[in-house]
């Protein structure tokens, strides 16, 4: 609503020139000048929502919205092989853009992930999925994280040894990448 009231004086030619684009536009004089002025200033910044937060890297928001596609997997408010996927994703981004926390998730979902491929009968692309996870917890370990390298150490004896070649091979590739 617009109940407040606002002047200031400004030289003839200036008024006149804004008259002339204000007809122009097709607007009146307060009309243009309120138009211009809300371009500028424009409105108190409102809180961000879920997903332009998530957008910009934000990991609650990321590790919100793969919580909030792991829920609709479990309440069958979407395919869940697609709910999976997409949790998945999010909480890739949200372990990239966070810490220990968000990387735990990670491994959860992806492992989520691998054993719905599995039970689709998509054993390889599962086996991959598992990799990802195992090679995760297997560079938090070797930076000391102990709760993780002894999840590893458990979760290594129910692994093929194809999920842990490739897991090997996913570490050896990120620690080339390293810095």
């Amino acid at each position: 609503m617009q109940d407040t009231h606002v002047s200031f004086r400004a030289p003839e030619e200036v008024v006149s020139a804004l008259s002339q684009r204000a007809r122009i536009a097709g607007c009146t004089v307060s009309e243009y000048l309120r138009n211009i002025v809300s371009e500028s200033v424009g409105p108190p910044e409102a809180p961000k929502g879920l997903h332009a937060r998530a957008a910009e890297g934000d990991a609650v928001a990321l590790t919100e919205l793969a919580g909030a596609y792991y829920a609709k997997a479990l309440n069958g408010d979407m395919p869940p092989e697609i709910a999976l996927a997409t949790a998945t994703v999010y909480s890739r981004f949200a372990g990239m853009h966070g810490g220990r926390s968000e990387l735990i998730n990670h491994m959860f979902l992806t492992e989520q992930w691998a054993m719905a491929l599995d039970a689709r009968g998509l054993e390889e692309l599962a086996n991959l999925y598992q990799s990802e996870a195992v090679a995760i917890a297997d560079l938090m370990a070797s930076e000391g994280d102990e709760e993780v390298g002894s999840m590893l150490v458990a979760a290594a004896e129910r692994l093929g040894p194809d999920v842990l070649r490739t897991a090997r091979s996913i570490v050896e590739i990120a620690n080339e990448g390293a810095v």
